[in-house]
């Protein structure tokens, strides 16, 4: 029988075995660390059949490499992107291995238990935005003539960093077809052909749709009808055997959970059988879904005009101000027009004497605009473009020291090219992260805000402006870009992270050991990352050390500001004894990583000595990075016998 390979164990001698993460029939997936790639975690998918029949392992294994050459054809955002096939001999002869990314974050299943176990399920704003990411994605797949067949909460990761959904598992997969693609095949399982059966065992649909169970002859539909079931799960927490029952029933339980009657209707669209009119692509829902977004807004609109009630110049008798107050549904009554031809003639004359006065106004202003362009430009004492306060509040700011203060602050930003509701936000951060410290609770609130204002752009002032015309636009493909680019010099991005986190953290002390990524003060971290790879590249902050045969020992200096770094890198054999000395500021630190990063010697340590033998082949990362408050020179000695 096909045994699991061992935690531990490498994989072809690149990929690192950390945790099984599924067994099924015919495959077993593991979580690794990418050795060849500074340990990056990802994903591998072995071809692992656990039946001995030799014609169905034959095919399965055919349908296993169709499954790849499908992934490899697609790029999408949202999707864990192929990265090879292979065969290699492990704990069975001659397996097939399938590896893609690792995508870090919760299943929406596991969300979704999360929530049962506090009585609470998704809202249906939560489900509008998650429909409305995911159906590109399923747009895209079906352009591609791609259909996944297994839509489902377990096979939908919101993804850590960005929060936004990402489709797993294509073990369903399959290829659209044009015509039935019936087998003449004699030979059968259950009275099912082989193939089919195959199939049905290789990747079952969670939620397949009534219709849809001839599993060879396929259709989007499947599709999206697992899409509106993981939709309806997740807003009702209702088990899957309680939805698939009529259309009435459906009806029914989202209206108990007081889902929108404009949302039940593409839900229940998206849930119609084959037979009943449904929805013929992905891209047909999302138009319903904007349609409706706009119908809302305009109902809204409705309603607020529908609860602003005039009250009549002249009342009648019977519709009187007190009646009115009374009876707030009762209609209001224009007063009848005398006689029907003055109020035509009324009408037109209303309408020549507004355009007359918009035509004067608009002279006026003209000649206005005129003359003052033409005479030497003042600066306004006003400005709409000021620091806005914690409560939104803005207003003019007097020709004062404050307000001079005021129009320095809004100089300095757009000096910097930063737009003015991130700076909000930025300065909101800081200060909240300022209240947890007594010593700045003895200033006024608006004293604090600028203080903290001008701190923030005293250190914005030290990045790059290409670096800074990016805040609030980083995402996760420039650190891969990054990462790609510093393996290049022999770095790992784990050393960047270092080098960046440094620097980041003499700007922000308070924010060591928390999770800032995904907040405003986040993007000041990739700003500075994007700086410290350009200064890398530069050989700024960079320097690849060389040995020769007979060379034993080479020292090296520099000097460090403070939060600054410096990385070295060096081609070593394994089996070396090795030794490092640092001297420096005792607040110095010293790193060490191998070159897979699988032993780290030394991790940001005021340790400034090392000695051992080298565990392995190849280039090895030497970081010294700074926390003193002050410069300081080092010297590096590094001894290889």
């Amino acid at each position: 029988m096909n045994q699991p390979i061992k935690p531990g164990k490498l994989i072809n001698d690149h990929y690192l075995v950390k945790l099984i993460l599924g067994q099924g029939r015919f495959n077993r997936t593991y979580l690794v660390e990418d050795t060849h790639r500074f340990n990056e975690p990802c994903v591998v998918k072995e071809f692992a059949p656990q039946i001995e029949d030799s014609i169905i392992r034959e095919k399965t294994a055919e349908i296993f490499h169709r499954q790849a050459e499908i992934l490899y054809n697609l790029y999408h955002p949202q999707l864990a992107n192929f990265r090879e096939i292979f065969r290699a001999s492990q704990e069975n002869p001659d397996s097939i291995f399938l590896v893609q990314d690792y995508v870090e974050g919760q299943t929406y299943q596991d969300l979704l238990n999360l929530r049962r176990s506090r009585g609470k399920f998704f809202t249906e704003a939560e489900i509008r935005a998650l429909l409305k990411q995911l159906l590109p994605i399923l747009q895209y797949l079906h352009e591609q003539g791609i259909i996944h067949r297994d839509i489902c909460p377990k096979n939908i990761i919101q993804r850590e960093f960005d929060s936004l959904p990402v489709l797993i598992d294509f073990s369903s997969v399959k290829l659209l077809e044009s015509t039935s693609p019936q087998e003449p095949s004699t030979k059968t399982i259950n009275d099912q052909p082989k193939t089919s059966w195959i199939l049905s065992q290789l990747g079952k649909m969670t939620y397949g749709s009534k219709g849809q169970e001839s599993l060879e002859w396929v259709s989007i539909d499947g599709d999206l009808y697992g899409l509106g079931v993981t939709a309806v799960v997740l807003l009702t927490g209702k088990e899957i055997s309680l939805l698939t029952d009529t259309q009435q029933t459906l009806t029914e339980i989202l209206h108990e959970h007081s889902i929108s009657p404009e949302l039940t209707k593409i839900l229940l669209k998206m849930l119609a059988k084959p037979t009943e009119p449904h929805f013929s692509s992905a891209q047909e829902i999302l138009d319903d879904l904007s349609r409706d977004d706009f119908t809302d807004s305009a109902n809204i609109g409705r309603k607020n005009r529908k609860n602003t009630r005039e009250i009549p110049v002249n009342p009648s008798k019977s519709t009187s101000v007190n009646s009115i107050a009374q009876n707030p549904d009762m209609a209001v009554v224009s007063p009848p027009s005398q006689k029907v031809f003055w109020g035509c003639l009324g009408k037109l004359s209303l309408f020549l004497l507004l355009v007359g006065t918009s035509g004067l106004m608009g002279w006026f202003a003209g000649k206005t605009w005129l003359v003052k362009m033409l005479q030497p430009t003042a600066i306004n004492s006003t400005n709409s473009d000021i620091l806005t306060s914690n409560n939104g509040s803005t207003g003019t700011t007097p020709p004062t020291e404050e307000g001079n203060k005021t129009k320095e602050l809004v100089t300095r930003r757009r000096e910097l090219g930063i737009d003015r509701l991130f700076f909000d936000q930025l300065v909101d951060q800081l200060l909240a992260i300022q209240e947890t410290n007594p010593e700045n609770k003895t200033d006024s609130k608006e004293k604090a805000r600028e203080k903290a204002a001008h701190d923030l752009l005293d250190k914005l002032d030290r990045l790059s402006p290409d670096a800074l015309g990016e805040l609030g636009r980083y995402g996760i493909e420039q650190r891969s870009e990054w990462a790609r680019r510093v393996n290049q010099l022999h770095l790992s991005s784990r050393a960047l992270s270092n080098l960046v986190n440094i620097r980041f953290l003499k700007d922000f002390p308070e924010l060591e050991n928390q999770n800032f990524m995904d907040q405003p003060l986040g993007q000041v971290w990739y700003a500075i990352a994007f700086d410290t790879v350009k200064s890398l590249e530069a050989k700024q902050n960079y320097e690849l050390l060389t040995k020769d045969a007979t060379q034993t020992t080479q020292q090296v200096m520099g000097k460090l500001e403070s939060g600054e770094g410096k990385a070295y890198s060096i081609s070593l054999p394994a089996s070396k004894p090795m030794e490092i000395k640092l001297q420096a500021s005792p607040d110095a630190l010293l790193t060490i990583y191998s070159p897979t990063g699988q032993e780290i010697l030394l991790d940001n340590s005021r340790t400034h000595q090392w000695s051992g033998i080298l565990p392995e082949s190849g280039y090895y990362e030497i970081l010294v990075t700074s926390k003193a408050k002050e410069a300081f020179d080092y010297q590096l000695t590094l001894s290889v016998w």
